[in-house]
Order: C-alpha cells, then structure tokens, then sequence
C-alpha cells in the first residue's frame, strides 16, 4: 500500500499533468476561435480533423485525470493521522 506521502506525490503529479493539458485545450480554444466559423468544418477543425482529434484526445485524459484526482484525493482523506509522542 503507498503511504501518505508517496499519495501526495501522485497527486501534486496528476495536477501538473492536469494544469499541463488543461492549458494545452485553452490554446486549442484560441486557435479555433481564429479560424471563421464557417472554414472549422472543412479545415484541421473538421470531424476527422488533426485538432479536432487532438483535442478530443485532451478531452478523455482530462476527464481520467479528474477521476484519478478524486481516488487518490479519497485515498488521502481516508488516511489516519500519524500519532505522536508526547
């Protein structure tokens, strides 16, 4: 069984990872509101589009991530505090 901190570490890393993709579609949502709304379905915006895929992609590790997070953040909660001496 992992112990507290070996947890705390596997969550710090599960947030930068879901900071890192969750900045990755912001620039995705900037790209695509440059392009004219009309040229998004025919371009790297289409349904079988790179971005379209690439973003879809983001998407799914972004939402595995948020319920990753919520494990390990149970896990956490769950823990019992260390005893200490008096």
């Amino acid at each position: 069984m992992a112990t507290l901190q070996e947890k705390l570490a596997l969550l710090k890393d599960l947030e930068e990872e879901n900071e890192s993709v969750q900045s990755e579609i912001d620039d995705l949502m900037t790209e695509m509101a440059r392009v004219p709304s009309e040229q998004r379905s025919v371009s790297e915006w289409g349904p079988k589009g790179t971005r379209t895929t690439r973003f879809i992609e983001l998407s799914e590790r972004q939402a595995e991530l948020a319920e990753e997070i919520k494990l390990v953040t149970q896990a956490i909660g769950k823990e019992k505090p260390p005893k200490t001496v008096n």
